[in-house]
């Protein structure tokens, strides 16, 4: 499991590189205003797209329809809620990376139990 960072600093996009499965990829974030929602693409450490405009919404694997893209990172990645509270809130411009956490979780750890998707 990889939380992965979130460098917003109240801009509304950012972008950084990070090794998942021993893989390097590019990952770029930015804020829909319109939507009121975050958006994140997934590039390959040439910055070739792989995969965009993937919302960044909770209690959905956010990889999970893109399985047959054999470039994307070998897991999973989902959006935790720290407070676990599905009465209050959503994702907003401000609290990514803060009550809301990106997280990646190997095809191992899915497959071995460490966590259970229920797929």
């Amino acid at each position: 499991m990889i939380v992965l960072p979130i460098f917003q600093n109240r801009s509304t996009h950012f972008f950084y590189d990070i090794e998942l499965n021993n893989e390097l990829f590019h990952l770029k974030y930015y804020w829909n205003a319109r939507e009121l929602s975050w958006y994140m693409d997934i590039q390959d450490q040439n910055e070739n797209n792989i995969l965009m405009n993937i919302k960044l919404v909770i209690n959905y694997i956010l990889l999970l329809q893109y399985r047959y893209i054999n470039e994307l990172p070998k897991g999973q990645l989902f959006i935790m809620d720290l407070e676990q509270n599905p009465i209050i809130g959503g994702i907003t411009f401000d609290n990514l990376g803060k009550r809301y956490q990106l997280i990646f979780f190997t095809n191992e750890e899915i497959n071995t139990g460490v966590i259970n998707f229920g797929f």
